[in-house]
């Protein structure tokens, strides 16, 4: 918690020319911002029991049309999507750090 998942998917929209406002998806799971190239989707798996329900939230057709799906707590799904990046996002005290693993 704090480790700036919603800070990295605002700078990811700026990147990729989105003008939305990104917020915290904690309590609906799933925003979409558009994107010149197709939506990016940010979904929050921290509320769900199983992360295999994003399947029936329909992730299969979100990774087909968009431009990037970013999923906060989302590693239990490296097991079907090994090829996926990773991001680490940590918080101890005032330092945060980001590892990107592939």
């Amino acid at each position: 918690m704090g480790a700036g998942k919603t800070t990295l998917v605002q700078k990811l929209a700026v990147e990729l020319h989105s003008n939305a406002r990104v917020t915290s998806p904690t309590y609906t799971l799933i925003h979409e911002y558009p994107t010149p190239t197709g939506p990016l989707v940010h979904i929050d798996a921290f509320r769900l029991s199983k992360i295999e329900t994003l399947f029936l939230f329909g992730l299969d057709n979100y990774l087909e049309h968009s431009r990037l799906v970013v999923v906060e707590w989302g590693k239990g799904l490296l097991d079907t999507y090994p090829d996926a990046g990773w991001v680490d996002l940590s918080f101890t005290g005032s330092h945060r750090t980001a590892y990107l693993r592939k």
